[in-house]
Parts: structure tokens; sequence; C-alpha cells
């Protein structure tokens, strides 16, 4: 009997990683809308309520260190800030690329790619067409990088939030906002009001929320069905 429940338990262990796999299919277009439906949540004034943006999941190395050497006889100094990403865009990307400009080097922010040098026992980690770091031992560098798959948002993908604006009596006030490279775009910024009166599920271009308490600081919420 022990022996079937364990057989079950790995199983069971061995659909959920592939579902997840399957959810992050690399390298392909995949939409994260936040957060999860059916879970109630608390926001503050201004707060996004609900957020759909677009990426690609790809294998990433996230810093979870902030690295720093000088090279030379000038002394350059070079850093990867915590919590710099570098992904492998294509499956036949030979570097992890920058993802942000977080890298320094000889006083200038540049994005550079990783380029890791990994053997049975250590890692030196390098910045291609840059020097490399100390070589450190393959435990010490797990503990610098997270390796995962990250959802990276593209550039050009329109981002899609509601936020709470606030309470005056029975009503209810929303900004739906559509964002196009970290920016809001006037046109397609919007009000909205629920009236509680007439009921506690509010809508907007196909987010729908039910709303289960709210003064004029917070609201507490549901999302019962994200951006169509």
């Amino acid at each position: 009997m022990k022996r079937l429940l364990l057989l079950t338990a790995l199983l069971l262990t061995f659909i959920s990683l592939s579902v997840v796999a399957e959810e992050q299919e690399l390298y392909s277009a995949s939409n994260e809308n936040t957060p999860e439906i059916d879970e109630v949540f608390t926001r503050y004034l201004g707060d996004r309520m609900t957020l759909q943006r677009t990426g690609r999941y790809l294998p990433c190395y996230k810093s979870n260190v902030r690295l720093e050497d000088t090279f030379g006889l000038t002394r350059a100094l070079q850093i990867i800030e915590k919590g710099a990403l570098f992904c492998k865009t294509s499956t036949d990307s030979k570097y992890y690329e920058a993802q942000n400009v977080n890298v320094w080097a000889s006083g200038y922010e540049i994005k550079a790619a990783l380029n890791l040098k990994q053997g049975r026992k250590s890692t030196k980690v390098c910045l291609h067409g840059m020097h490399c770091f100390k070589k450190v031992s393959n435990d010490t560098f797990a503990t610098q990088f997270e390796q995962a798959n990250f959802l990276v948002i593209d550039v050009d993908s329109l981002q899609q939030s509601i936020e709470y604006s606030g309470k005056s009596g029975h009503i209810l006030t929303f900004t739906y906002s559509e964002y196009k490279d970290t920016m809001a775009r006037d046109a397609y910024t919007r009000e909205f009001k629920v009236d509680l009166d007439d009921g506690t599920v509010g809508g907007f271009k196909g987010a729908v929320f039910e709303v289960v308490s709210a003064d004029n600081v917070q609201i507490e919420y549901k999302v019962i069905r994200h951006f169509q």
C-alpha cells in the first residue's frame, strides 16, 4: 500500500511538472494574466487590480548577487547588478543576452551578453567581448545565479491594466489603461464606474471582477475573467 501511494505521488508530481512545461512553451508568444482567477486580493488606491501583458518564456540566468571586479592596468571596474537578467532568445543562441541595461563596465551602462564557461567543478562568469570574473565552484555559482524559464515582456507588446481609483457613496471608480513600451497611451485610458446598488460585479474590455468590499482607501476583490 505504501509503495502504491509513493508511485501515485511520483506520478502526480510528473503530471504537474508536465503541465507547467506545456504552459511555459519556450520561445513562443504567451499572455501573462494576473492575479489568479477566483482568489481574493486587496489593493489600494492607484494599485493595479488586474494586468495582462505579452512576452516569451525564455531560459535565463538571473543574478542573485552583485558581482564586481577590476581588470587590467587601468583597474577598469566591471559590475553585474543584482537582479540582472540574461536570456537565450532562440534555440541556437550561443550567449545569454542581457534583458535590461544593468551591466556596468568602465563607468558605462551597457547590455553585455552572459558567456558562461562551465566545467564539472567550477564556472567562470564572463561578459561577451569583455573580461571574465574570478572562477568559482559550481555550488557557489548556483547561489550567485538563478537558472529558470522567465517571461520576458516584448518591448512593443500591449499591456492592459485596471486600477482602483476610489469610492464616493455607493459608486466605485476604476481606470483602464493600455501601455506600450511602459508608457500609458492617453487615447487608451478610460475611467469606468461600478454602482454597488446595482451589483458587485464590474468589468471592462473582457476582464470581469467581483467586489468583496471597498472603501476610499482599499478594495477587496476577486477576478472572474481575464482580459479577452
